[in-house]
């Protein structure tokens, strides 16, 4: 009996095959396994094993859509998320239910968050998505506001954008300790360095910025995290992605993409899922 004609026996006959032949069905279990995931995510009932947070505009939608296989031919721009996104991904040989919290504040990211870190046990992995700088203001009033502010030029912009990510960042990371040292996830952090493709020849000045002792910032929000968690119980990795090349343009100046084709951005975002999958691996053998 193949397991693909189990609808069409017996009922009686289900738990029989499935003793006498366990091997056939473990072969199975990950294809189960992800299919479940998928329903789960699909009805919005499943626990959040991996939490996707950053500020709005940061990437956060279009990488968590790139995970889950779903970016189009062409760039369907996000809308201002105010509510939480739910999906599905396969994080090496394991689905996972990923939801996606709002940059800004608001009822449902409260309740995202709230979901993610305080009720269960089972957040896995949190994925932060910070772009170096290059965040995008779609909103006009906001744009004016900017601009009135002096805030006139791409470098002008993206010191303004960095000092908010600190403070931001700041916040996540309280949530880390608090849930941590209520004995639940997460595993691991991965700090998403997104759009990439802006800054590709500029990856070591960038990494620099996010791991260096010497800058600051960030980087000290990142080690204070590590002191109070310890690196053993949460390994934190910091990796450059790029989900969609695009240009970024601010107050009439353009920064065109810094990547020569579409396979640098695809081994690039090889390598982020690459390390996404070898730490939630760790984690599992850990549990």
């Amino acid at each position: 009996m193949d397991v693909k004609s189990l609808g069409d026996v017996e009922w009686s006959d289900i738990v029989p095959y499935f003793v006498k032949y366990p091997y056939q069905i473990y072969k199975r279990r990950k294809l189960i396994q992800k299919l479940y995931k998928r329903f789960m995510a699909y009805t919005k009932m499943g626990r959040t094993n991996v939490v996707v947070l950053g500020r709005s505009s940061a990437g956060k939608t279009l990488l968590a859509k790139r995970l889950e296989g779903k970016i189009p031919s062409y760039k369907e721009v996000p809308a201002l998320s105010t509510d939480v996104e739910v999906g599905a991904v396969g994080v090496g040989e394991w689905a996972k239910v990923i939801r996606v919290i709002p940059g800004q504040d608001g009822v449902e990211r409260r309740r995202g968050l709230e979901e993610a870190f305080s009720t269960h046990n089972d957040l896995e992995g949190v994925i932060y998505v910070t772009d170096w700088g290059f965040t995008e203001y779609r909103d006009e009033n906001t744009k004016q506001l900017l601009l009135d502010k002096g805030v006139a030029t791409i470098e002008t912009l993206r010191k303004y954008n960095l000092d908010r990510d600190i403070g931001y960042f700041r916040d996540v990371c309280e949530l880390i300790k608090t849930s941590v040292a209520n004995g639940r996830g997460p595993r691991w952090v991965v700090i998403a360095v997104s759009k990439a493709d802006l800054f590709y020849d500029e990856l070591n000045d960038a990494r620099k910025y996010y791991l260096s002792s010497q800058c600051g910032g960030f980087v000290e929000e990142l080690h204070s995290l590590e002191r109070c968690v310890g690196t053993l119980h949460l390994p934190c990795k910091v990796v450059p992605v790029s989900a969609w090349r695009e240009k970024f343009e601010w107050n009439g100046q353009v920064r065109d993409v810094q990547m020569a084709d579409v396979a640098t951005d695809e081994v690039l975002f090889r390598h982020f899922e690459y390390v996404l999958a070898t730490l939630s691996a760790r984690a599992m053998k850990r549990r």
